[in-house]
């Protein structure tokens, strides 16, 4: 009998929490839903708004009001040849690119890149990584070459 009770209770506990499961697993799978069209939405934008390309051992950037996103640098490899430099020739309108040129014997270029002063990083031949992460609004092109 008291068994009874119990296991009575107990059921209309369940019976009680079920219904509001009923509301709320509905409302979690809406929210779901949406941040990850939210998120799928800024990667997105990230995606358009900031290409690189390497064409010929040239590094071709367009940046239209960029994300920074989570920080990570794109990377490409650039071969320098001797007698060359490493040219950055940036067209930025707002905010700023920021350049990173390593090899495997350290960075010789690490910093945010705007305006229109063209820069040239002295290096000896070799491959060099270039990693380029645009600041938040970047607008513009650049192109990273070795001359």
């Amino acid at each position: 009998m008291i068994l009874d009770r119990i296991m009575d209770i107990a059921d209309s506990i369940i019976d009680h929490h079920m219904r509001k499961l009923r509301l709320i697993i509905p409302i979690l799978a809406v929210a779901i839903i949406i941040a990850a069209g939210v998120v799928r939405a800024q990667k997105g934008q990230n995606l358009i708004s900031y290409e690189q390309i390497d064409v010929d051992n040239e590094i071709r950037i367009t940046a239209d009001d960029a994300m920074e996103g989570a920080g990570e640098f794109r990377w490409s490899k650039l071969i320098v040849k001797s007698g060359e430099t490493i040219v950055i020739e940036p067209e930025l309108e707002e905010a700023g690119i920021k350049v990173c040129v390593s090899h495997v014997t350290g960075k010789f270029y690490d910093d945010t890149v705007e305006g229109t002063q063209v820069i040239e990083v002295q290096v000896d031949p070799g491959t060099y990584d270039i990693g380029t992460l645009p600041m938040d609004g970047a607008t513009g092109t650049m192109s990273i070459s070795a001359r």
